[in-house]
Order: structure tokens, then sequence, then C-alpha cells
């Protein structure tokens, strides 16, 4: 148990680019215990598709690095969708792999804070979170485009491998796996709001942000 570590950095293992895999070796080097941002869901399935596959595979090399790491493996943050702000503004098609599931939403707040409570779990310690009030992907989106005064938004679902193919000629195949497989492992994952709601009111202490559904008792 390392009560009251100081944690240092925080990395983000779906992220598009390779600043992960440096943040890693960085962080490995420096012997600093770190956070490492995953994807709920992942650890112990053997039907996971090849984009993700590669989710996994990031999650087992960081982890086999920073033994001492501390794991929170999350549902979509629903401030994350500010990625889509800009085509919502100029009126583009957005397309996202999330699916029609309604999604446990988590908001960042409440990300930081598990974050901020986790410098003192043990080393090594692994956390699912999904979060608060469960909505679609695309009411998140309608929802964000009116509040930006964009009526009628257009907002494209599409399955997951077609999506990898488009990001893939931009950001290789890779990053555009990990991408993907995140909106759409980790949106299905999360789609079940009661254990949702059960993780992070454990990892809380308290109610997540915007929830309001009925609690169900861990069995």
């Amino acid at each position: 148990m390392n009560s009251g570590v100081d944690i240092g950095q925080v990395l983000d293992l779906w992220s598009i680019g390779e600043e992960w895999r440096t943040g890693v070796h960085e962080a490995a080097a420096s012997g600093e215990r770190v956070v490492l941002l995953s994807s709920i869901g992942l650890c112990g399935r053997r039907d996971l598709s090849d984009y993700e596959r590669d989710l996994a595979a990031r999650e087992d090399e960081a982890r086999s690095l920073l033994r001492r790491a501390i794991t929170l493996r999350l549902a979509p943050v629903f401030d994350d969708l500010s990625v889509y702000d800009e085509p919502l503004r100029a009126h583009q098609p957005v397309h996202h792999a999330y699916g029609d599931e309604p999604i446990a939403w988590l908001r960042a707040q409440d990300v930081l804070e598990v974050v901020r409570a986790s410098a003192s779990a043990p080393d090594g310690s692994v956390f699912d979170l999904a979060g608060a009030t469960a909505g679609t992907a695309d009411e998140a989106l309608v929802q964000r485009a009116a509040r930006m005064g964009v009526r009628a938004p257009q907002i494209v679902p599409v399955e997951a491998n077609v999506l990898v193919d488009r990001l893939s000629a931009v950001f290789g195949r890779s990053a555009a796996s990990v991408f993907v497989g995140h909106q759409r492992w980790a949106g299905r994952t999360a789609s079940n709001s009661e254990l949702g709601a059960r993780t992070l009111t454990q990892a809380l202490k308290r109610e997540p942000t915007g929830w309001h559904a009925p609690h169900t008792t861990s069995k």
C-alpha cells in the first residue's frame, strides 16, 4: 500500500498518437507510479475483434512495463465528445462507432476525482469505471450541437470496421483501431448503466455526476 503517493502522470492508452508509449517508457525509466487510462470491460474477454485486441495489447504492454501503475478502465467520457465540436459547428457529417445502445457516460470531473483518490490505492490496482446518466451517442451529440446553435446536425453511426478503414488512411491502422475500439467496445460495455453506477459509486464514495437512475444491490 502506497498511502498518499503523488500521481505525477496520467497516460491515455486510447489516444491516436504514440505519446502514450513515450510516456510509458519515460515512467518506466524514472520509476514513477502513473495512472493508466484504459477501456472498460477488456479484462478476461476472448471474443475481441481485431480493433478491440489492439486496445488490450496497449494495456498489456503498458502494465508489463509499469508494474506499480494504477489502471482505470473507463467507459467513454462525455466531455471527450468535444472532439466533434468543430465539424458540428461547420455542419459537416460526424461519423462515430459508438452504436445505438445507451452508454453510462463518465464525466471528466469524476474521472479526475478517481485519479486523485487512486494515489492511495495499492500498487497495480485496476478499476473498471462506468458512470452517469445513460444516453446514446447520437442523443449526446445532438445536445452538444444544440448548445452551439446547430440544428439538425449530420450524425452518422457507422460500423466499427468501416470507420477504422476511413481513419487508417490518416492516422495509420493501429491508431485508428484503438480510437474506434474504445468507442465501440467501451461504449457497448458501459451500456450496462446499473453496473456503471455501482462501480463508480464504489470508487467515488458518492453517486456519479448526473446519475438519476435507480441503483441495484451488488451481487
